[in-house]
């Protein structure tokens, strides 16, 4: 788990993506009543408008609610709910003060450092999904 780096909800999306650089993290907290998430995705997505510019973008139009999860809960529960919700990642609190952040990243980190496996990747990948 990373511990949780957060800007201010009047931050541009410029501002995010130099924390984003300077911290080398996948994405930040925006301090907000509601908890919310920032990913690389959604400032891929602000640079794509042509209209704008990611200076004058302000955090709160490409933000998502982050989906949070209880520092107890199983690791394999949190992989599930990543999958269903198709997001790379959640916040972990306690009570509710957040503790930091968990990635996809970190659960396959776990997973290969925790699981004794010989399935071939034959048997797992996904067919016909490439990344560019």
């Amino acid at each position: 788990m990373k511990r949780p780096i957060a800007i201010a909800e009047s931050s541009t999306m410029y501002n995010a993506a130099e924390t984003i650089l300077d911290f080398d993290i996948s994405g930040v907290i925006i301090e907000s009543s509601q908890p919310r998430h920032l990913s690389q995705k959604g400032i891929s997505q602000a640079l794509l408008e042509k209209d704008h510019s990611i200076k004058s973008i302000p955090v709160s139009e490409k933000t998502r609610e982050l989906t949070m999860v209880d520092r107890l809960a199983p690791v394999s529960n949190c992989a599930d709910l990543m999958l269903k919700l198709r997001i790379n990642a959640l916040g972990v609190k306690d009570g509710e003060r957040i503790l930091g952040i968990i990635t996809k990243h970190d659960i396959v980190k776990y997973f290969e450092q925790n699981m004794v496996d010989e399935t071939k990747l034959s048997e797992i990948m996904s067919v016909g999904s490439f990344f560019v």
